[in-house]
This record gives C-alpha cells, structure tokens and sequence, in this order.
C-alpha cells in the first residue's frame, strides 16, 4: 500500500482492514456523518444496519478503516461479487465492466471533524491497491449527482461517470462511475464541460457513449465529457 500519512502533520493516522468485529465503530461513524448532514444530502447515505453488515463481511465483502489514534475517522466498505449470479453492488453494470473483476465502493464516509484532509482520497487509493492485489481491476462506485464531494473523488483517481439511473426508492438521481485500473484514461482536449446541474445535457452525452472523465473547480464546477474511445474507456 501506499503510505497512508503523506497528507498528514498533525494526525496520529493509521490504517487498517475492517472485518465483523469493528461493526460497532462503523455504526457510530455512520450515525456521526449521517446526522451532520443537511436534510436534502441525506439520500446520499444509505445507512446499514449490524445485519446488513454482519451479512457484508460473512460473504466475502471487505473494508478499511483510518484512525486518529483509538478513534476511527474515515472508512469505506468494498463489495466484490463472488461469482457470475451475484449482485453487481450498483444499479447499472457499465457494458465494459466484468462482475466477476470487479470492486465496488460504499459506505466511503469521513468524520465531520476531519474533513479537508484528504482521507477520502487516502481510502480510495487503498482500495485500488487492494483491487489490483486480489485481481479485481474493475472499480466502481455510485454517487449521488450531487454529491461532488463524492465523485470528484474518483474522477480524480481514474474512475469515469459511464451512467445515469434514477432511484425510485430514494428519489435521487445516481452516477456510476468506472476504471479499468488496467487500462487507465487517457487526457483528452478539447472537451465538452458542463455544469454539474446540467443533468439533462449530461445525460445526453452519456446516452451519445460520451464519459465524464475529469472536472474543474469555479463557483458552479464542470464536469469535462469525450468520447469513450477518445480517453481510452472501456478498452
């Protein structure tokens, strides 16, 4: 793995892989940060329950955890189908993805308190290593429309928005995003950018088999769209 403190001066951080016996810290995390937020990010949560999570670990599932000394502060849950029939863990499988390669991140939640240190970028680089190391090169992850804080994230690290479904149950509106940790994008200029509540033209672009592969900061950020083939997406 890499070294999980390089962004760290004043945090005694360490990492460590989760299993069943540190569900009682996951649910606490999970209260903190589900209770911090405002009433419409909410739905950007999909909280688990002790049995969900016991069924999680019991079937093969993994996760990681970082702690300020005693106090777990930020972690992430990965899904893995185990076989052909398993769930894919997102509500749309990209074309180019394979189940049976594939990764799935949840439950990627950062202490309120501990915000702006770049420990969700931390986990997610622990979860490709980790990926690559059990021959799972395909990552995925669902992310609200809105939550840039989320899917910045993974743009950042490789993963491009591929699609768009909309969850009833929930009522909100979901990216999936994808990278073959394999076959990494290529940069690619010019690009479309689009404001990131644009949904309906970015839904357009990605019907059209455009990918959202990189994003810009500004008081409302773009999100930048190409040709899947033009990046090298889904090789």
């Amino acid at each position: 793995m890499n070294d999980l403190t390089q962004y760290f001066t004043s945090l005694s951080l360490s990492a460590a892989s989760l299993d069943a016996t540190h569900i009682a810290d996951i649910l606490d995390l999970q209260k903190i940060v589900y209770d911090d937020l405002a009433q419409n990010e909410k739905a950007y949560i999909v909280p688990k329950d002790f049995g969900k999570l016991t069924r999680h670990f019991n079937s093969g599932g993994a996760g990681f955890g970082l702690h300020n000394g005693a106090q777990m502060i930020a972690q992430s849950l990965i899904y893995m189908p185990q076989d052909s029939e398993a769930k894919s863990g997102v509500m749309i499988m990209p074309p180019s993805s394979e189940k049976t390669k594939s990764s799935v991140i949840q439950g990627l939640l950062v202490h309120p308190h501990f915000r702006g240190k770049k420990l969700a970028h931390t986990l997610v680089q622990t979860w490709k290593d980790y990926t690559i190391s059990v021959d799972k090169p395909h990552v995925l992850a669902e992310v609200a429309t809105e939550n840039i804080q989320s899917w910045a994230v993974f743009l950042d690290h490789g993963l491009s928005i591929s699609c768009h479904v909309y969850d009833p149950e929930d009522q909100i509106d979901l990216y999936t995003l994808h990278g073959n940790l394999h076959h990494p994008i290529k940069s690619c200029a010019p690009m479309h950018l689009v404001s990131m509540h644009d949904l309906e033209t970015i839904k357009k672009l990605l019907a059209q088999g455009q990918v959202g592969h990189t994003w810009q900061k500004g008081a409302v950020p773009h999100i930048g769209f190409s040709p899947a083939e033009a990046v090298g997406y889904g090789l």
